[in-house]
């Protein structure tokens, strides 16, 4: 239980090194919220799982599962790594919500990029999200949980050199759609979209900086980050609105609310 009476919540964040990950889980666990973290990085899963450590409210560092997305049993893996920290119960599963903050951010140029380049890429962003999600469903429905996933702004006004990861992002997009109407009525599905984040690391290296910066400034009149919400249980078309000032973890925040007044099955910005 939080300190404001609502019942802490066991989360899922999958991608949980990335920029996004970080702040996603650090966000939730400051709410007081249980995450149990899952990336390919042991050593950087290591160190994030004791930074979330907070002795004054009693959190122990997170429980954490290494998995590489592009290998076969990654889903196996989690899905073991997760009843093992966090055994299941009659009434609980061993997660109520899964926050998809899926890596990485591929540039592929159009006249280099390869078969390989498109199967990797959709394997990490869609492929394993979907079997994980659909492995954890039942956890889910007995906490009639949410499934929050990072996606791209780019899916519908694209940028260049990216054809690789904004196709594997519209496969993601379509992919929970449909997991929307086999989920429902117990599980909500929730989509952010973002626009390309900015990074200090990349404007900072001359190798990359001229991809990274055409690829920016490319996405930069997209319309900000928004909030697809899916739900066929009802038909109003209210949703939350993104405000451009808001962080990438309060967006996912807000879209794990446990409303559940959403769209029928189309994007309320």
């Amino acid at each position: 239980m939080t300190a404001n009476g609502r019942e802490s919540r066991r989360i899922l964040v999958v991608g949980a090194t990335g920029r996004l990950g970080v702040a996603i889980a650090e966000a939730l666990t400051d709410r007081c919220d249980e995450v149990i973290l899952t990336a390919r990085n042991a050593e950087k899963l290591e160190q994030l799982a004791g930074s979330l450590a907070r002795p004054a409210t009693g959190s122990r560092p997170a429980a954490f599962v290494r998995a590489d997305l592009e290998e076969r049993d990654a889903v196996e893996r989690i899905v073991e790594g997760v009843r093992a920290a966090l055994p299941a119960t009659t009434d609980r599963g061993s997660v109520d919500d899964i926050v998809l903050a899926c890596g990485p951010f591929p540039r592929t140029p159009f006249d280099e990029l390869r078969r390989e380049d498109l199967e990797r890429t959709i394997t990490v962003h869609a492929v394993v999200p979907l079997l994980l999600v659909h492995a954890l469903s039942g956890d889910l429905a007995k906490a009639r949980g949410a499934v929050v996933a990072l996606g791209a702004a780019g899916t519908t006004r694209p940028y260049e050199h990216h054809v690789a990861y904004l196709t594997a992002k519209g496969a993601i997009r379509t992919g929970l759609r449909a997991l929307a109407v086999e989920l429902a009525p117990d599980v909500r599905v929730n989509v952010v979209e973002l626009g390309i984040v900015a990074d200090a690391e990349a404007d900072a290296t001359p190798s990359a900086s001229t991809g990274w910066r055409r690829a920016r400034d490319s996405a930069a009149s997209a319309p900000p980050a928004r909030s697809c919400m899916w739900s066929p249980r009802c038909s109003t078309q209210r949703g939350p609105q993104a405000r451009p000032g808001a962080s990438v973890a309060d967006r996912a925040q807000r879209a794990s609310r446990r409303t559940r007044t959403v769209p029928n099955m189309t994007a309320g910005w």
